[in-house]
């Protein structure tokens, strides 16, 4: 199966309920690495709502269903993240793999 074609990468990430379980593990190390501290303070306690949207975003960012479309509208995402402070020490907390 080659990636990047039709819903081959949605497929293989486990379709919604594997990109979930990632997106679950995700916000589990934002709250356990020291280095993202400050990304995870940019967040509300309650992690539903960024759950969902994360999960849903990758949805269709995997060739899978346009959910985020379908459920908030369009995204652009430096707009939607415009508010926040986000520089190299963010974005480097937020790719962060240990």
């Amino acid at each position: 199966m080659e990636y990047g074609v039709g819903d081959n990468s949605y497929t293989m990430a486990g379709k919604l309920a594997g990109i979930s379980k990632l997106v679950d593990d995700f916000y589990i190390n934002m709250d356990n690495f020291p280095e993202a501290k400050k990304v995870r303070s940019m967040h509300s306690s309650d992690l539903f709502e960024s759950k969902k949207k994360l999960a849903y975003f990758l949805s269709g960012w995997l060739g899978g269903p346009k959910l985020y479309a379908e459920h908030y509208g369009s995204i652009n995402i430096p707009a939607a993240h415009q508010h926040l402070s986000v520089g190299v020490e963010e974005s480097n907390a937020w790719l962060l793999y240990p």
